[in-house]
């Protein structure tokens, strides 16, 4: 598969691999590297200029709108909106229970932090979640996308 912004110099070039079920792959490399942009490819948000991605043997760009209960990604920067940790956490799945809600933020290692909060889980975040470190934030956007529960999880830049 190949990709290029411009004709003059593709940011993607050659690049080949297939994740298996249950598969753990590390993309790293530079900034400017093109990771970004593999991304986008693998969300089907822009098309490569030569050969395909696919996801169970489907275009990547063909799930359209449904990309997002196949693929989740944590930015780095996440964004968290002026309600509750639990309402932030609720997103990923807004039938959840507050049980299940609980155990996402169990798995994203948020028990120290919660317990610490005035009012637990129903602490208010604040805008664009300032009451939080950069840190606390994404996991905060990791127990959401552990509730969406989708196949693909995508950490860009998790550090």
């Amino acid at each position: 598969m190949q990709f290029a912004y411009n004709a003059e110099r593709p940011i993607l070039k050659g690049v080949s691999f297939a994740v298996e079920p249950g598969q753990k792959v590390a993309v790293v490399g530079e900034s400017g590297a093109g990771k970004s942009t593999l991304l986008k490819v693998i969300q089907g948000v822009i098309k490569p200029s030569i050969g395909s991605a696919v996801i169970n043997g489907m275009d990547a760009a063909a799930y359209g709108e449904k990309i997002p209960s196949i693929i989740s990604v944590l930015n780095q920067s996440p964004h968290l909106f002026d309600t509750t940790v639990a309402n932030n956490i609720r997103l990923g799945d807004p039938d959840a229970s507050d049980e299940a809600i609980k155990e996402a933020g169990r798995l994203a290692k948020l028990d120290t932090l919660i317990s610490s909060l005035p009012e637990g889980y129903n602490t208010a975040v604040r805008e664009a979640g300032q009451r939080f470190s950069g840190g606390e934030r994404q996991r905060i956007a990791l127990a959401r996308i552990l509730l969406q529960n989708t196949p693909v999880v995508v950490l860009d830049e998790p550090t």
